[in-house]
C-alpha cells in the first residue's frame, strides 16, 4: 500500500502514508463485541472505561498491539505509551478484519480514523492502577488533547 500510494504524493508523503506508518509502528486491534466499551475508548472516558469498567474489559475487550515501536517502548514503559486502534470483532479472525479494513482505506485516509489508546490503562498492566491513576493526564489525555 505504501508502494502504490507513493506515485500519487507529488514528492510528500500524503495522509494514507501517515495512517500506514502509525498502523504499523503503533497500531492495535481491540476486540470488542461490547458497543458500550467501544464507544467510552471513542469518547477518551478512560476512568469510566478502565476503573468502572474494568471487569468487563477482562472478559469482553481484548487489546492485540501490532505496533513494533510500541511493543519496543513496552520494554521501558513512560505515561505516554499510546497505541492506534481499529476496532474488531471477536467472533471473527482479526488478521482477516484487519486486511478487509485496509483493503478499503480511501486514498485520503487520515490517522485521525485511528482511535487513541493508553496501553497503560488496560486492567491488570501497571501495579499502581488505583481509581487516582486513572486520573493522571499524563496517561489519559483528554479529548482535544491526544497527540
Amino acid at each position: 500500500m505504501h508502494a502504490a500510494a507513493i506515485p500519487h504524493e507529488r514528492g510528500q508523503r500524503g495522509r494514507l502514508r501517515d495512517l500506514l506508518t502509525i498502523f504499523d509502528e503503533g497500531g492495535a486491534l481491540v476486540l470488542c463485541a461490547d458497543a458500550e466499551l467501544v464507544q467510552l475508548v471513542r469518547e477518551f472516558r478512560w476512568k469510566e472505561l478502565f476503573w468502572e469498567r474494568r471487569e468487563r474489559i477482562g472478559q469482553a475487550m481484548r487489546f492485540v498491539v501490532l505496533g513494533h515501536a510500541v511493543l519496543e517502548q513496552a520494554l521501558e514503559p513512560w505515561p505516554g505509551i499510546t497505541c492506534k486502534a481499529l476496532f474488531a470483532s471477536p467472533e471473527r479472525d482479526a488478521d482477516a478484519q484487519a486486511a478487509e479494513w485496509l483493503a478499503q482505506v480511501a486514498a485520503d485516509a487520515s490517522p485521525r480514523e485511528l482511535a487513541p489508546l493508553p496501553v497503560c490503562g488496560y486492567p491488570g498492566w501497571a501495579e499502581n492502577q488505583d481509581e487516582r491513576f486513572y486520573e493522571d493526564e499524563r496517561y489519559f489525555r483528554p479529548q482535544g488533547k491526544a497527540g
